[in-house]
């Protein structure tokens, strides 16, 4: 979405392929580094960090701050701290025709890295309420159609209670899924009660059921959650930024 809204010739490297080489480029924008060491010098450095801040590879602010010269960052409390510029929202898919009141199949989705904090309390609430088994890690079209056929979007913390998942907020909202998550200290601008609903994991079980009865209920959240994922947010404005 960002080489197409940028409108001139991008090289994409995957990070398991290392850092491109230095001579061919003018512009290097890196999403999201973790493990790989600072940037070849080229003109213009921008790095964009999409992970929790409690990810476990995810490199000291400081340090990823003295490698680039624009830093954008998904998470506000994150940005304030690092003077990072703060992306309102960054969805993977700005091509989606989205009819909120179309059929979804599955009824509560939960996708991502099953560590034991969070297979602990899926197994809990798929004991008490039967969902569907957790699905693990996705990405691209496939992580699209799987959030076009769910009613419901699960964020479960990874390591502990006050962590924080934004962009699966803006994933899933983009889709027109309901976001049901644990309690979060910075959700901005998203907002419980308006754009999703918020529950400690000790009441995740009931609160499912409950949307689930009534789902015809949450449309108007599901409504105002897209308009906050939605492009014209977005993706654009953060290539604007950039040139």
């Amino acid at each position: 979405a960002l080489t197409r809204a940028l409108r001139f010739q991008c090289h994409l490297v995957f990070e398991k392929e290392g850092m491109p080489p230095v001579c061919e480029h003018h512009a290097l924008i890196v999403i999201g580094p973790q493990d790989h060491g600072p940037p070849p010098p080229v003109p213009i450095l921008v790095c964009i960090r999409t992970e929790q801040s409690s990810h476990p590879g995810s490199r000291a602010l400081s340090v990823i701050h003295s490698w680039y010269g624009t830093v954008f960052d998904i998470q506000k409390s994150r940005a304030e701290e690092t003077g990072a510029i703060f992306l309102r929202a960054w969805p993977e898919w700005d091509s989606v025709e989205l009819d909120l009141d179309a059929d979804r199949p599955v009824q509560v989705l939960w996708y991502g890295t099953p560590t034991e904090r969070r297979v602990e309390i899926l197994r809990s609430i798929q004991k008490e309420i039967g969902i569907e088994e957790p699905v693990g890690f996705l990405s691209g079209e496939d992580k699209r159609a799987a959030l076009l056929d769910a009613k419901i979007a699960l964020v479960v913390h990874a390591y502990y209670a006050g962590g924080s998942e934004p962009f699966r907020y803006v994933e899933a909202g983009s889709c027109g899924a309901l976001v049901v998550a644990e309690a979060a200290p910075d959700t901005y601008p998203w907002v419980a009660g308006d754009h999703f609903v918020s529950a400690t994991s000790d009441v995740l079980p009931q609160v499912l059921r409950r949307c689930l009865e009534k789902w015809s209920e949450t449309r108007r959240v599901r409504e105002l959650a897209y308009c906050i994922s939605s492009p014209a947010a977005t993706t654009r404005t953060a290539a604007e930024t950039i040139l």
